[in-house]
């Protein structure tokens, strides 16, 4: 980036804008580091990308996101990948068949979602998605990509997987 110059004694511009920036003025200041905010602009960008890829995957398989209010401690809200959060325990499960028989998310795969590679924090996918099925009932929402935030925050529904509130053993197959 050029550094900054004194203003020229004699710029013979005639336009505003000319005369603004001929006196050695920059449209970015000289302070800011241009290729660190791109580059962190664009990771971020493709750490969102990785993130929908997966939730995708994920939702392809059949998983959704199970709340049960009835588990009462951290303690008993496991496997690995479960949150104990605003007094109720967070899963990822799918069904297994049509015996209305549940499994939780091998503990492989939700190590992974939190890695160094994807970095979906569970309890901001969690509250995501919970929020997007509050504001969509009875729908998974659609993500909402316009105006996308650059400062790292979610946007609306960007982890849009169906919610399930109560006991997964009497979650009703998905036959979509």
């Amino acid at each position: 980036m050029l550094s900054r110059t004194s203003p020229p004694t004699s710029n013979g511009e005639t336009t505003d804008i000319g005369r603004f920036f001929s006196g050695g003025r920059f449209l970015i200041p000289a302070t800011v580091n241009l290729d660190m905010e791109v580059r962190n602009t664009v990771e971020r960008g493709i750490t969102r990308i990785r993130q929908a890829l997966v939730i995708r995957a994920l939702k392809n398989q059949g998983y959704f996101v199970s709340i049960d209010p009835a588990i009462a401690t951290p303690e008993s809200c496991t496997p690995t990948g479960s949150r104990f959060m605003n007094g109720k325990c967070y899963k990822i499960i799918r069904n297994t068949g049509g015996l209305q028989i549940v499994e939780d998310i091998p503990r492989d795969t939700a190590l992974k979602l939190d890695n160094a590679y994807y970095r979906i924090s569970l309890e901001e996918f969690y509250n995501n998605a919970e929020a997007c099925q509050n504001a969509n009932p009875g729908s998974e929402g659609q993500a909402q990509f316009l105006g996308l935030p650059t400062d790292g925050s979610l946007p609306q529904c960007f982890f849009n997987m169906r919610v399930i509130v109560g006991s997964p053993f009497f979650i009703p197959i998905n036959s979509d």
